[in-house]
């Protein structure tokens, strides 16, 4: 019997915690177009590298306290992106 119950419970569970999932989220004033984020590796290489769809690249760094990288490390990885990118801006 208990584990009858505990069966009923379990399927009860996993039907109410499962939801469904859209293609548009509208939480904000901007509608967001979530198939934009499953597009396959490499198709939206062209957006992020070139100066079409955005103009501008801002790239945070994070690092653990004590561990800040060098300006010359900074420096390298700026470059490092500005010669592989055609934006007017990094």
């Amino acid at each position: 019997m208990i584990k009858f119950l505990l069966k009923v419970f379990l399927v009860c569970l996993i039907i109410t915690s499962c939801s469904s999932e859209t293609d548009i989220i509208t939480e904000s004033e901007t509608p967001i177009n979530v198939n934009l984020n499953r597009q396959q590796t490499g198709s939206s290489a062209n957006d992020l590298l070139s100066a079409s769809a955005f103009k501008k690249m801002i790239v945070e760094v994070a690092y653990i306290e004590g561990f800040k990288p060098t300006e010359t490390a900074l420096n390298n990885f700026k470059n490092f992106i500005n010669d592989r990118t055609f934006k007017p801006k990094v």
